[in-house]
């Protein structure tokens, strides 16, 4: 009898405890380094390197408890993408050990997975990748931080425009004057600004670069009216010889035309050695190719200056038509048809 009792009183102390204690506490991520559970081990790991290459991937192999799992990779305090498995390409299931979930999270080594990196030509950049252990738990959610560095290539550039690098303007002067409508039988006075919510924008940055050897630009612009912007040029590009002339991009001072990504280039520019920009349909990317034809060879920076929403003046015009081999009947045709001659917007600073 009493042993039965004290079976029972042993039998109440463990369920108490139980209860107090709770479920089984999850675990941090863990980065893969066996070969048992698993075929494949870890290329990004604390302190290693992802070199810059526009061919190959590099993988983060980890491990965790839970089967929602997800990656933040961040630049300094800017995250600059988030992944979820189970809703995104990058990350992917391996296998299941003993209650242990293995997962390979793949980058590619051009940053195009790092959407917003920020890098000099040949510059070496810290990264982290945040290991999340559960993306439902939220911020009580356990993680693993791998830092490591992305070794950029020595003729790319990627450039991230924020707040403090934006100027928006709400309206062209010729729209207020009310030139736009009074004179809208002369072309080359209509509305300089494409007729939307997208007001016209500036953004303006340098970059480190590698002279005439230098290959792309990268351009990531991180405002959103910027990017509403430069969405409206990707619009405008739908001109008799291709180019957007709803917006000016300078490199060093130089004009270069903008035209959709995916869109045929005019004959006038040479996509093998003309330096141009293409832009992405959402706005928020854009590209210069060939852009070391507008430097020097002991250029060690470049600043580039984008407006969008906001035709190309006369002037700008006329410089970059003067520096490709395009026919005179092009230029005629874009002034007869409004294509530009910009309103000189005033422009004031995001932040």
């Amino acid at each position: 009898m009493k042993i039965t009792k004290l079976a029972a009183a042993l039998a109440v102390v463990g369920l108490v405890m139980t209860a107090i204690a709770g479920p089984a506490m999850a675990a941090a991520p863990s980065v893969d380094s066996e070969s048992t559970d698993t075929t494949t081990t870890s290329e990004v790991t604390a302190g290693s390197t992802q070199t810059y290459n526009d061919s190959t991937n590099s993988t983060l192999s980890y491990s965790a408890d839970s089967n929602s799992t997800g990656v933040d990779v961040q630049q300094g305090d800017r995250t600059l993408e988030s992944y979820e498995q189970n809703s995104s390409d990058v990350l992917e299931w391996q296998t299941t050990a003993t209650s242990t979930y293995y997962v390979n999270a793949t980058f590619a080594d051009d940053a195009s997975d790092y959407t917003g990196i920020e890098a000099d030509a040949g510059e070496n950049v810290d990264l982290t990748a945040e290991i999340i252990n559960d993306t439902s738990l939220g911020a009580d959610a356990d993680t693993t931080n791998v830092s490591y560095t992305f070794a950029n290539d020595a003729n790319t550039s990627f450039i991230y425009y924020n707040d403090s690098e934006t100027e928006t303007a709400t309206i062209s002067t010729w729209s207020v004057a009310g030139l736009a409508s009074s004179l809208s039988t002369v072309n080359p006075f209509a509305n300089s600004t494409d007729d939307s919510d997208a007001g016209p924008a500036r953004i303006e940055q340098e970059i480190g670069v590698n002279g005439d050897s230098q290959d792309k630009i990268h351009v990531y612009t991180g405002n959103s009216d910027a990017a509403s912007s430069l969405a409206k040029v990707y619009d405008a590009s739908d001109t008799s010889d291709g180019v957007a002339y709803l917006g000016t991009t300078t490199v060093n001072g130089k004009v270069v035309p903008m035209m959709a990504e995916g869109a045929e280039a005019p004959e006038w520019v040479d996509t093998s050695e003309d330096a141009y920009m293409t832009i992405q349909e959402d706005g928020k990317m854009a590209t210069v190719h060939n852009a070391g034809s507008l430097m020097d060879s002991d250029d060690e920076t470049a600043t580039v200056k984008i407006t969008a929403n906001e035709k190309m003046d006369f002037a700008d015009a006329e410089s970059m038509f003067s520096s490709y081999d395009y026919d005179g009947n092009v230029w005629y045709a874009a002034f007869t048809n409004g294509e530009y001659f910009g309103g000189n917007p005033t422009f004031e600073a995001v932040a």
